[in-house]
């Protein structure tokens, strides 16, 4: 077994059911062997074994320990992560590699603003940024960061995970339509009940499932029950990854609503959405974020703009109405994400971006030493 490179993977509370990207990463990486850095395990763990995890609070001399391991890199995730670990990359004199996500670039911004100022140091000291779409890249440009540091690595998500099973077509009077995504602002889950309540108008047994859990279900169950269709709405609340595939392999359409939060909460490319078309499953979401860069409008599926619960209830009439289109959709759908999607093409991706990283840095470090040495050499002269 070949001798891996030491590194640091820092997130502040490992790991949250939402965040499996994070853990799908550090297990998938072959060069490089993470050791992670947190503030905070939590409950949820027991669903990312992995036995290097070590809460910051428990070492102490931090820069000397990283040193002593042979530590070659500090990989932060999410921007406010890299903010974190600015001290101690300076103390270990180590470079840094921060990847940004979404709410780092959005929500977090106006909820903290000792972040916000603190983005130019990183900016500034941070060796390179990556983001997982284009979208991303053009907010981080804006807020300052040099583009030469900034790589688009797009998430990836386990293939041997989704069998493709594809439903080219599916009775129309039972269509069976699901979403799956925490209860708040920025899924829009109202917006898709709305939209699926004009589903109901022309398909009385139209059903539709939603997957997960959040401060909006209360609001969502009084929504459902007002338009009369709580016969046709199942709310499932948080569910296993098993569950999820099962309801997958069940449902007809997967509808994603995702929109900007009047906090400014913005979505990356929800992984979702990946596993839905990887599945074989068509799929309606929204203009939103990153989104657009892997939904492509009737040819991997159908968009409609975010907070329109019309034009969402539109699309998906047209997906139900016009079921001649599926095939080529969906073909299209496991391809792109089969292209560009696939966790392990990204990891290596991810990896290569590591290696420079390293590189650049120790040879800066060299030719630091060598104008140190020129100068000690001339004054003596």
């Amino acid at each position: 077994m070949r001798n891996r490179k030491p590194i640091v993977v820092y997130r502040e509370r490992y790991l949250p059911l939402s965040e499996t990207f994070i853990y799908e990463q550090i297990k998938h990486l072959e060069e490089y062997q993470p050791y992670v850095l947190c503030k905070e395990i939590l409950p949820e763990a027991k669903n990312f074994p992995y036995k290097r995890v070590y809460c910051l609070q428990n070492i102490r001399n931090k820069a000397v320990v990283l040193r002593r391991q042979g530590i070659r890199l500090i990989y932060a995730r999410f921007g406010m992560g890299g903010v974190e670990m600015l001290p101690l990359k300076r103390a270990a004199r180590l470079p840094m590699l921060t990847s940004f996500h979404g709410s780092d670039v959005s929500r977090q911004l106006n909820k903290r603003p000792d972040y916000r100022e603190s983005l130019p140091a990183l900016f500034s000291e941070g060796e390179r940024f990556t983001v997982v779409c284009e979208y991303m890249k053009k907010k981080l440009i804006d807020l300052g960061c040099s583009p030469q540091k900034i790589t688009v690595i797009k998430s990836g998500i386990d293939l041997s995970k989704f069998e493709f099973r594809p439903k080219f077509n599916a009775d129309p009077k039972v269509i069976r339509i699901l979403s799956v995504g925490r209860l708040t602002e920025k899924k829009g889950m109202d917006d898709l009940v709305i939209a699926f309540s004009r589903v109901v108008l022309s398909y009385p047994k139209a059903r539709l499932t939603i997957i997960g859990d959040g401060e909006e279900r209360e609001r969502l169950e009084s929504l459902i029950w007002s338009l009369g269709i709580e016969r046709n709405v199942e709310l499932l609340g948080r569910q296993s990854h098993e569950i999820v595939q099962e309801e997958m392999q069940r449902c007809d359409i997967f509808a994603l609503a995702s929109r900007t939060a009047a906090d400014g909460n913005e979505e990356g490319i929800p992984n979702v959405l990946m596993e839905a078309m990887a599945s074989g499953r068509l799929v309606v979401a929204t203009q939103h974020a990153g989104i657009p860069e892997l939904v492509k409008q009737a040819k991997t599926g159908l968009l409609a703009k975010e907070n329109t619960p019309k034009e969402l209830g539109t699309a998906l009439l047209r997906a139900i109405e016009k079921q001649e289109d599926w095939q080529q959709l969906i073909t299209n759908a496991r391809e792109i994400v089969v292209n560009n999607h696939d966790v392990l093409k990204q990891v290596k991706t991810l990896e290569n971006v590591m290696d420079e990283v390293v590189f650049q840095f120790r040879r800066s470090i060299i030719a630091r030493q060598k104008r140190r040495t020129g100068r000690i050499q001339k004054r003596r002269g």
